[in-house]
């Protein structure tokens, strides 16, 4: 695991070795994670409309789901105050053809993308999946809401994206990603100490003990190793965290 995130090119979050790593994660964690592992008798049902993300040939289209089953992601983003595409009565059936890429605001556009990239052929958007202007779909689907995020195979958080304009990807610094090994050398005593601070909140202690733990399955990682993740320290609030999901 930590091989792999050195690997990572530091460009930004859009880079394909960002991609690709995220790829292995999600692969990862539906292998073997038993909670998490799905098949086809275990695929959840699709929300009632999402977007089929098309590919390279084919846009992306509204579909109107019918009970079927399968995977898909769902998008946490900020609307902002600007106007962006959105599904309304008027709209409806040009958007069950086809909605051009183009026609995405960035946060939604960079979402389709990354979906394609996970191999997820499906996504759900609020603002997209229900018709914004027909009070009944309103009603009937924001109750299907807490659903529809826990049963997403995985969910694209815009998290410090103020609106729809802004999209999903950053640049950044390798000093906020860059996992640092601190080998020691602690008793059993030690680590059970250690890992009762981590679960308390002491003003700055905790942030750092919160960040301390170790990549699963790495090798060359010894038993008492710790791995401070800085971006962790260092993760600024984001507009996402003001919103409702």
């Amino acid at each position: 695991m930590l091989s792999k995130l050195q690997h990572c090119d530091d460009s930004g979050t859009q880079s394909e070795s960002t991609m690709a790593l995220a790829r292995a994660w999600l692969l990862d964690c539906l292998t073997n994670h038993r909670q998490c592992s799905v098949g086809d008798s275990t695929l959840p049902k699709l929300p009632m409309r999402v977007i089929d993300v098309g590919t390279r040939d084919e846009e992306p289209s509204l579909v109107h789901t019918q009970g079927r089953r399968g995977k898909y992601c769902a998008l946490s983003y900020c609307w902002g105050r600007h106007p962006f595409l959105r599904t309304t009565k008027a709209t409806l059936a040009e958007h069950q053809k086809r909605i051009p890429l183009d026609d995405f605001p960035r946060t939604l556009k960079d979402a389709i993308l990354i979906s394609r990239k996970l191999c997820i052929p499906y996504i759900w958007i609020d603002a997209l999946c229900i018709i914004q202007d027909d009070a009944n779909d309103w009603a009937h689907e924001s109750k299907a809401m807490a659903s529809i995020y826990r049963n997403a195979i995985v969910t694209i958080i815009a998290a410090s994206a103020n609106d729809t304009t802004e999209g999903c990807f950053q640049t950044r610094a390798r000093n906020r990603v860059w996992p640092v090994r601190i080998p020691t050398k602690l008793s059993r005593k030690q680590r059970r100490l250690m890992y009762s601070l981590s679960q308390r909140r002491w003003n700055l202690s905790s942030d750092f003990w919160g960040a301390c733990r170790r990549p699963p399955r790495d090798p060359s990682a010894s038993q008492d190793d710790l791995f401070v993740y800085t971006d962790h320290l260092q993760r600024d609030r984001g507009p996402i965290d003001d919103r409702a999901w």
